[in-house]
C-alpha cells in the first residue's frame, strides 16, 4: 500500500513541468504520471513507492523520470541510453 500523505505534490508538479527537458526530449509532452511500487536501480533494496513521469513525442520517442514520493530523482530513462 502507498500512503499518498507522503507525496510531495509541489515537487511532483515541478517535475511534470521539467520532465521533457530532463529526459532530453524538450519538444515532448508528459503522456502519463503513475504512482506505484518501483525497483531502485543499482541497489538490492527491492521496491519502494515511486512516481513515474512518462514523456513522449509525436515521433514515438519516449523517456521517463522515476522519483520517490518526496520528488527526489531515482532514475532518468532518456530513451536513447
Amino acid at each position: 500500500m502507498i500512503d499518498l500523505a507522503d507525496l510531495d505534490f509541489s515537487r511532483i508538479v515541478d517535475l511534470i513541468r521539467t520532465a521533457p527537458t530532463d529526459v532530453g526530449l524538450p519538444d515532448g509532452v508528459v503522456s502519463s504520471v503513475t504512482i506505484r511500487m518501483g525497483s531502485v536501480p543499482g541497489t538490492s533494496t527491492g521496491e519502494r513507492p515511486s512516481v513515474f513521469v512518462h514523456v513522449s513525442t509525436e515521433f514515438d520517442e519516449s523517456g521517463a523520470v522515476q522519483t520517490d514520493l518526496s520528488g527526489d530523482v531515482i532514475s532518468i530513462d532518456r530513451g536513447d541510453d
